[in-house]
């Protein structure tokens, strides 16, 4: 059996493999760091989606409630403002032969 040893390395070597296992290091760093901040920001977004959602179902509450305050409105004006008229025929000297009944309006 043949044993066979590394070569050394050289300074330069070593120096390569440190700056790349030094940028690596920076990159998972700066990677977790932005997994951090995306996991924030996802919060904040679900956050703000709910408060959207609540004031929009405040603004569908107040939007019905003003239909139908307009309706209960408009149905008072229409009772208000029809035309009543009453008539009124006197039948009391009505017979054949005569004239017809008078009536008044009122």
């Amino acid at each position: 059996m043949v044993k066979i040893a590394p070569t050394p390395k050289t300074e330069a070597d070593a120096k390569q493999e440190k700056d790349d296992r030094d940028t690596k290091q920076r990159a998972e760093d700066r990677k977790q760091k932005n997994d951090d901040d995306l996991t924030a920001f996802t919060g904040q977004v679900a956050d703000y989606t709910n408060r959207l959602f609540w004031i929009g179902a405040i603004q569908a509450i107040v939007l019905l409630l003003q239909v139908g305050f307009i309706w209960r409105q408009e149905s008072a004006i229409k009772a208000t403002e029809r035309a009543y008229i009453f008539a009124s025929v006197d039948y009391d000297d009505w017979f054949i032969g005569s004239s017809a009944p008078t009536g008044t309006i009122k």
